[in-house]
């Protein structure tokens, strides 16, 4: 159920005009499936060999270790960033360093697959975001899709 809504709110809550290859809206969501089956098993390995937030830490020195250089080659654009929106860049920053590692104890403490399901709520709340904020289109589709995964991750709740 979880992969379904993940593909009703992928695939089939766009429209033409979002993707120029309709195809494409399929892909995205079965991709993002796939990273996210792949960071998941890494961050339950990790924990298994460090502490939570030692195995954060190392993830956040590695990710600035390979990004800083890229971001830093375009200084202009991230100047200018910076000037506009530094107050939401270090809300958004606090945020990660507090949530992050509250997943990697989840992941030390429960069974694998309800941390993953607990992940992937973050979808409805992306639909309704996109909804109310953004004002995306077609959100009778996208809440059908989020509707599925919430049942997904219901059923693996109470399994």
């Amino acid at each position: 159920m979880i992969v379904t809504g993940i593909i009703v709110v992928g695939a089939f809550g766009r429209t033409l005009h979002d993707s120029i290859q309709p195809k494409i809206g399929l892909f995205w969501p079965l991709f993002t499936g796939l990273l996210t089956g792949f960071y998941s098993i890494n961050d339950k390995a990790g924990v298994g060999h460090f502490s939570p937030l030692t195995f954060a830490a190392i993830f956040y020195l590695g990710s600035m270790l390979i990004l800083a250089p890229i971001a830093l080659r375009q200084k202009q654009p991230l100047s200018k960033e910076w000037r506009v929106n530094k107050k939401m860049i270090l809300l958004a920053a606090v945020c990660n360093l507090g949530a992050y590692p509250l997943v990697l104890f989840a992941f030390q403490m429960a069974k694998t697959g309800y941390v993953v399901a607990g992940r992937e709520m973050s979808i409805i709340f992306s639909v309704l975001i996109g909804a109310i904020w953004l004002k995306k289109s077609r959100l009778a589709v996208r809440l059908t899709g989020a509707a599925t995964l919430l049942g997904g991750v219901v059923l693996i709740a109470f399994s």
